[in-house]
């Protein structure tokens, strides 16, 4: 994905930003019923990336429920280092990016879009 100017970025955070004040909220101020994408097109996952976790789940399962660790003569072990390394070859501001205060961010436990009020030790505090 090419970097956007800062003109295109403050384009699609105002436009975020006037989705999210039209989601509905439940009592915590949680949006209900909007995926992410919804409002953050980009986070879609690709379909190589989706099923790339598909088949890592696979042969996780299989290896703790499967008496014969291989498959085709090849390790469970060697495959799931296979797949980890595979969804590893990413830049590193992609996998861990830093925020700031102010900024709206994925909750990944609960899938709401939220805004950070304080960063305290690497820790997100949003509300």
């Amino acid at each position: 994905m090419e970097e956007l100017t800062i003109e295109e970025k403050a384009s699609r955070y105002d436009k975020a930003i006037k989705v999210i004040n039209k989601c509905e909220t439940d009592k915590y101020g949680c949006i209900i019923g909007v995926k992410p994408t919804d409002i953050f097109p980009e986070l879609k996952e690709s379909e190589d990336e989706k099923i790339r976790k598909v088949l890592f789940e696979y042969f996780v399962h299989r290896k703790n429920d499967d008496t014969d660790k291989t498959w085709y003569g090849l390790p469970y072990d060697k495959i799931i280092a296979w797949f980890e390394k595979q969804g590893k070859q990413k830049p590193a501001n992609k996998i861990e990016p830093e925020f700031r205060i102010g900024d709206w961010i994925v909750n990944t436990i609960t899938g709401n879009v939220e805004q950070i009020i304080d960063v305290t030790s690497n820790e997100y505090i949003c509300s």
